[in-house]
């Protein structure tokens, strides 16, 4: 086989695979940002909201709407409730990561809850006394970090290392 030939052997299989993805339409649902050239880029961020859902606008004014319409009722009359937004999403968390409808619950936004795992698992000890973050992180973030290392009882046993993440590898991969 010549390299021509396996290059175009190990192009195919990816893209047999991809033609018999049950799902593949999905990825139209979510609208991509485009590069200078009008490519879309290909996002690889974790630790965002991630790319918008053709519907997001629609229900977050829908969400907007109920507010100023119902006020504070929104709580209890919204067509989504505010107060038990979290019962909604049990189900589907709980499948997400393999458990009971009863051991789950969403709550809090992404910071708090690295901040209660921390608080209750994190201690640092010997080698093991570095938390590693990019030098750029959201505000929050650092702050829960600063509170590790002097707000806590580990003071100077922990030693934050924050480095800096290049432009040039972003959140966007073309």
């Amino acid at each position: 086989m010549t390299i021509s030939n396996e290059l175009t052997s190990n192009i195919k299989t990816p893209r047999s695979l991809d033609a018999k993805d049950p799902i593949k339409n999905i990825r139209n649902r979510f609208h991509f940002p485009f590069d200078n050239n009008g490519n879309p880029f290909i996002y690889l961020c974790g630790n965002s909201l991630g790319l918008q859902p053709d519907t997001a606008e629609q229900y977050v004014m829908e969400e907007l709407e109920a507010w100023k319409r119902l006020a504070v009722d929104g709580h209890l009359q919204a067509k989504r409730p505010w107060l038990p937004y979290h019962e909604f999403l049990t189900s589907y968390s709980a499948e997400l990561v393999g458990a009971l409808d009863v051991e789950v619950v969403v709550m809090n936004a992404l910071t708090i809850n690295l901040h209660l795992l921390m608080a209750s698992f994190y201690r640092p000890n010997g080698k093991r006394k570095k938390i590693l973050i990019e030098k750029n992180a959201f505000p929050s973030d650092l702050y829960r970090q600063n509170w590790h290392q002097s707000g806590c009882s580990f003071g100077n046993r922990l030693e934050i290392i924050q480095r800096h993440v290049s432009s040039q590898r972003s959140i966007w991969c073309r």
